[in-house]
């Protein structure tokens, strides 16, 4: 009979490395058994606030809703513009104004005439915010480059007039404008002029008149000037 041959390894030792050894592959099914259950619920309470805000989100908006003057008629324009303008709203009534002038089509002066006027008045027009009386365009740039636009507007209507009393009524607005901007002597020869136009209206002589007496004897402060 062959001898076995003895080796050094310990049998007992070897035991013990498996036995070692067993007691982690057991931790980590345990642990794989308890993270995937606990992964699946983290998921699922994740999902659910996901899916409410996919579901409220808002329908997408057209453009039309994102601008109403998108496929707005030049009539349609011009009739919401001249709305806004009679409710007082003269700066709301802007775009409107200029969706109208955008129209080649549109050559009446009172368009330009009454965009004119609204230019001007919207300058000038104040609301609260926040119980604050505050001008609806802030910026003084804004103002002046408003008021540079009415008379250039009152001047287009001027020139697309057809009568004399028509060409007396555009040019007796921008003496008024010009007057409250603080021009006195322009706003003279403007309803000079305008009264010229238009000699059977004898309120625009009255007009100039009065601020030819402001200028030789300037009112006292507060003044409204001629009416």
């Amino acid at each position: 009979m062959s001898r076995r041959r003895r080796t050094n390894r310990d049998p007992g030792r070897g035991v013990a490395r498996r036995s070692d050894a067993a007691p982690s592959h057991r931790r980590s099914r345990r642990l794989l058994a308890w993270g995937v259950p606990v992964l699946l619920v983290a998921g699922a309470l994740l999902w659910a606030p996901a899916r409410r805000a996919i579901t409220r989100r808002p329908p997408p908006v057209s453009p039309a809703e994102a601008d109403p003057l998108v496929g707005m008629s030049t009539e349609e324009a011009l009739w919401t513009a001249l709305e806004l303008n009679r409710a007082g709203r003269d700066a709301a009534s802007l775009p409107y104004f200029r969706r109208a002038l955008h129209d080649d089509a549109v050559t009446d002066w009172q368009v330009h005439y009454n965009y004119g006027t609204a230019l001007y008045n919207a300058t000038l027009q104040i609301e609260l915010r926040n119980g604050v009386p505050t001008y609806v365009v802030r910026s003084s740039w804004e103002r002046i480059a408003l008021v540079r636009e009415a008379v250039r507007q009152l001047s287009l209507a001027e020139g697309r007039t057809h009568t004399a009393r028509e060409r007396a009524t555009a040019r007796a607005a921008y003496a008024q404008m010009v007057w409250l901007w603080g021009m006195p002597w322009d706003a003279f020869v403007a309803y000079r002029q305008a009264y010229s136009a238009d000699p059977a209206n004898q309120d625009l002589a009255v007009r100039g008149d009065g601020l030819m007496d402001l200028i030789r004897a300037p009112a006292p402060r507060g003044s409204t000037g001629p009416r």
